[in-house]
């Protein structure tokens, strides 16, 4: 879910967005190619990232990192900063994205297709909440609090992991390989 709205954040407060920073399109463009970019970034570094972490800190970390873009972005910084954020952003779901996956595939065993079905309709329901939220803070005059909206489902992702998936993460004592992960 988070992913899902995080993904399509910029796009859906584009518009209020350039206005109030006095930019034009084509600048809020690159922000949304930024956050692709650093979310490409993302995905292909998992496999040594899992490694290198270990699959619990890396889930964690990512959405730490997708928490703090996202709050950097509610707080309205220079457009400039807005620029080192969006990449950031984009690692950060890019990562959640390919090391969540990776977890379900290898803790579902063989109910992946069925665990990672359900996965994907909760990233489109994401993708589908976030323009209807959007839709009406902009109609509030509060586009910014959109950001606010991933951020804290960021926080409420990290919180459900802690919390709920303990035993999951205990009982996979090692990383899946590169090759399970494929």
């Amino acid at each position: 879910l988070m992913i899902g709205i995080g993904q399509l954040v910029l796009g859906t407060v584009m518009e209020p967005m350039v206005q109030d920073y006095r930019v034009g399109y084509s600048d809020g463009g690159q922000l949304v190619m930024y956050q692709f970019l650093g979310g490409m970034a993302g995905v292909l570094a998992v496999p040594w990232l899992i490694r290198t972490l270990g699959l619990k800190r890396l889930i964690l970390a990512a959405m730490g990192l997708v928490a703090v873009a996202e709050t950097g972005f509610f707080l309205q910084p220079a457009w400039s900063i807005l620029s080192v954020l969006a990449p950031l952003a984009g690692v950060g779901l890019g990562i959640t994205e390919a090391a969540v996956a990776s977890f379900i595939i290898s803790a579902a065993a063989q109910h992946a297709n069925k665990a990672m079905s359900r996965t994907e309709v909760f990233f489109g329901l994401g993708a589908l909440l976030i323009p209807f939220a959007g839709s009406f803070l902009i109609s509030a005059g509060r586009w910014e609090l959109s950001f606010l909206v991933v951020a804290i489902a960021a926080v409420i992702a990290i919180a459900a992991w802690l919390l709920l998936w303990q035993k999951t993460w205990d009982a996979q004592a090692t990383p899946p390989s590169v090759d399970e992960i494929r």
